[in-house]
């Protein structure tokens, strides 16, 4: 176990309510490649900046240094917002080469060393957990005292401190687990509460830094009983009884919801969103589930019409849902290189023995960018059912279609070519051979 946890965002003192008045704070930049727009976020408000002849500007009314993220299609940079201060930055499209003039532009470069350095400590992750306890804890702290930057701005020198101490908790709570699995031990009881009984789950001035966020959502994992996947209620109710701090408790039962539309029962969770937006205090966050939901409820609900496959077969031929009708199809998500897809592969099998003879059509649609691997595969363990490959993997029409964000993903459609289940059990389940049974009576 790990016996001490030097964190230094819980061994600094907490910020006192700032009373300076508010005053603007400026950024601008300019941007490589063709972009239109990039987006500065802080914490959960979102701001679309143009992007005119290459060049970007904004201004924000602030009372404190705000630590705020400027995302460009998927790459991200962390920068620090300064009341009265203006701030410039030259950058590629993929936010990498960057250099900052104008006010703390020294300390803006200090942060970017300080990220990559951690960055390239934990890209040596095997290394790195492979060590002792006391290794460990000494590589990390002379890496982030190394580059903690430090500013004229007391405020802004503590803030960074706080936010490259998260980072460092992260690492104390996955220290133990990656340590036991590198050295092929047994993991045992241990886990992640120790290093977060100091952990401070109310900290709403923190949640604009990344880091705090998922440690919040963290904290709140290891500390409430039972499952991610328990009945929200259950979990909405430990996280009350976890968190007193309005908008933190918001923000993890924002990503509570947030992870069942992305990859659970989406279609079964309406009541909890209304629950969520008449107890929310963080209006952003009810705006933001309610889109997303009706998003989906509008093209993937039980009763709508089920979008089409457009895939093709082992021959290259392509397959349509409507050659299907008359029939349950019991569509499964996979890949070649998906572990659990894998692990459910037997289980499907053993389905289609089961219902062999029943109007039931089972379809196996992998997402593999490697088509080869895919039908490799497919003859190698002689897979049954009928198998298509949706060509551009999680861009292609399927992915998109029925809103995939993890695999395996199965969906279950009537004879009527509507959606029963947008994201049926999967065959492992005895849920599956109820939900079968239930619909073919129907028949």
């Amino acid at each position: 176990m790990m016996k001490k946890y030097r964190v230094l965002a819980i061994a600094l003192p907490l910020l006192a309510a700032c009373s300076t008045q508010p005053k603007v704070a400026h950024i601008s930049g300019t941007v490589g490649g063709d972009a239109k727009q990039i987006l500065l976020a802080i914490g959960d408000d979102v701001d679309t900046l143009a992007i005119t002849d290459g060049s970007f500007q904004c201004t924000k009314e602030l009372s404190q240094p705000t630590f705020a993220s400027l995302r460009l299609n998927r790459s991200e940079l962390g920068v620090y917002l300064i009341p009265g201060a203006s701030l410039s930055l030259q950058t590629d499209a993929a936010l990498q080469n960057v250099s900052f003039s104008g006010d703390n532009a020294d300390f803006m470069q200090q942060m970017r060393r300080a990220d990559s350095s951690l960055n390239a400590l934990l890209g040596q992750w095997r290394t790195l957990y492979a060590l002792d306890e006391t290794q460990f804890s000494a590589r990390i702290d002379s890496v982030i005292n190394a580059v903690k930057p430090t500013s004229s701005n007391s405020q802004l020198t503590q803030f960074e401190a706080e936010r490259l101490g998260y980072s460092r908790l992260a690492c104390e709570i996955g220290y133990p687990r990656t340590h036991a699995y590198l050295m092929g031990l047994a993991p045992g009881e241990e886990d992640a509460a120790g290093a977060l009984g100091t952990f401070n789950p109310n900290n709403e001035q923190h949640l604009m830094f990344p880091s705090y966020r998922e440690l919040l959502s963290t904290y709140v994992n290891v500390k409430a009983s039972g499952d991610e996947d328990d009945e929200l209620v259950v979990r909405f109710a430990q996280i009350d009884s976890l968190i007193s701090a309005p908008k933190c408790r918001d923000y993890v039962k924002m990503i509570a919801l947030s992870n069942r539309l992305s990859y659970g029962a989406f279609h079964r969770i309406g009541d909890a969103i209304s629950k969520f937006a008449a107890e929310s205090k963080t209006p952003a966050y009810t705006t933001r589930l309610k889109k997303r939901f009706d998003e989906l409820m509008a093209t993937l609900a039980p009763g709508k019409p089920a979008p089409s496959l457009e895939a093709k077969n082992m021959g290259g031929e392509p397959v349509g849902l409507e050659q299907f009708r008359g029939n349950l199809v019991y569509i499964d998500f996979w890949a070649t290189w998906c572990g659990p897809c894998r692990a459910e592969l037997p289980h499907l099998e053993k389905l289609q023995e089961d219902y062999k003879g029943k109007p039931i059509v089972f379809i196996s649609l992998s997402l593999d960018d490697d088509a080869d691997a895919w039908q490799k595969m497919v003859n190698e363990k002689q897979m049954k059912g009928i198998q298509l490959h949706a060509e551009g993997a999680w861009r292609s029409h399927a992915a998109t279609a029925y809103s995939l964000r993890a695999i395996p993903t199965f969906c279950l459609v009537g004879a009527d070519g509507n959606i029963i289940d947008p994201r049926a059990p999967r065959p492992s389940t005895e849920d599956i051979r109820a939900l079968f049974d239930a619909e073919l009576a129907k028949l």
